[in-house]
């Protein structure tokens, strides 16, 4: 099972609310939700408690996908809190204003994590500097560690 978790609030300070922008007749949360199906990627809506995300939790159940709601401003809270309810024990972070992630590269990403046993797999050098294909994959045990440090 590979799960993607979509870090995604409205109150983004740069561009508020760009997860309902408009591509092609959906929103691009749309976007990321049905490419996260289509690759057989679980994806978890990992939004913020704020009213003004009540909008993510609707989406999410309009598509019958699963979501948690934790801290506004700490999303490395947000990771470790929603992996300890939901019980996840893998997962790669999908962010909310990616909608063309690679999920190939997520796949590889979460299988390297499991069959090497790592705790964290970082994205490739291309994503991490401007290409946004993929981000990070965490074992329960990695993002415990990190939200502890």
């Amino acid at each position: 099972m590979y799960n993607g978790i979509i870090t995604v609030r409205t109150s983004s300070s740069r561009l508020k609310k760009k997860c309902f922008l408009i591509i092609k007749n959906l929103k691009v949360i749309e976007h990321i939700i049905l490419r996260c199906l289509y690759a057989n990627i679980k994806p978890i809506i990992c939004t913020s408690k704020n009213s003004e995300d009540k909008n993510l939790v609707k989406i999410a159940k309009k598509y019958g996908i699963d979501y948690f709601q934790g801290s506004l401003n700490n999303k490395i809270k947000r990771w470790h809190d929603c992996v300890i309810k939901k019980k996840i024990k893998f997962f790669h972070t999908i962010d909310a204003d990616d909608p063309y992630f690679d999920y190939n590269a997520v796949k590889e990403s979460l299988d390297v994590l499991k069959k090497k046993k790592l705790d964290l797999v970082k994205p490739s050098n291309a994503s991490r500097y401007g290409g946004a294909s993929e981000g990070y994959s965490f074992s329960q045990k990695g993002i415990i560690k990190l939200y502890k440090s």
